[in-house]
Formats: C-alpha cells, sequence, structure tokens
C-alpha cells in the first residue's frame, strides 16, 4: 500500500484520505491508525459517521467544506491512485 511503501507512514504524522468511505480508504484509514497517525478522511456527509466509526481523527464532507485553507494539517495525501507528500514538508 503506498502509505507504507512509498509514505513511509510514521506515528506522529498526518495523512489526509481521499474516499475514505470507499473500499480502499476504508482500509488506509485503518491501517494509518494502527501505524500511529493522525487521519483525516475525506467523504460525503452521508458516510462521516462510517468515517469516524473507522478511526479517522477529523472527517471532512467534502460536499460542504473548502480544503485550500486546511492544507497545512496533514504530512500525506492519499488517493486511491497514491500517496503524494504535502510540498515543503519535511518527514
Amino acid at each position: 500500500m503506498a502509505l507504507f511503501d512509498k509514505a513511509d507512514l510514521r506515528a506522529g504524522q498526518s495523512v489526509l484520505i481521499h474516499a475514505a468511505s470507499g473500499g480502499v480508504g476504508m482500509f488506509a484509514v485503518q491501517l494509518a491508525k494502527l501505524a500511529g497517525a493522525r487521519v483525516i478522511g475525506i467523504t460525503s456527509g452521508r458516510n462521516i459517521d462510517l468515517v469516524k466509526s473507522l478511526g479517522a481523527d477529523e472527517v471532512i464532507d467534502y460536499l460542504s467544506e473548502i480544503l485550500v485553507p486546511r492544507s497545512k494539517m496533514w504530512t500525506w495525501f492519499l488517493t486511491p491512485w497514491g500517496a503524494t507528500r504535502r510540498p515543503n514538508h519535511s518527514v
């Protein structure tokens, strides 16, 4: 999984997981929490409780919130296509 193969996710880092209520996202939320990361999940409003129950520390409803102001809150961004480190952020 990209969180560990590419990102080398570690305890104390934070990860923003896109599609956190999807098939891959649900596993990613749980695995990131097991690794000791702070998890921020992105989903629609109807799935907020589901993503919280999987262990997310915070959930963003992409239909009602703008993500740009929160861009400094995460170290890694996981999508179903891979992981990306936030620019200008040391790991």
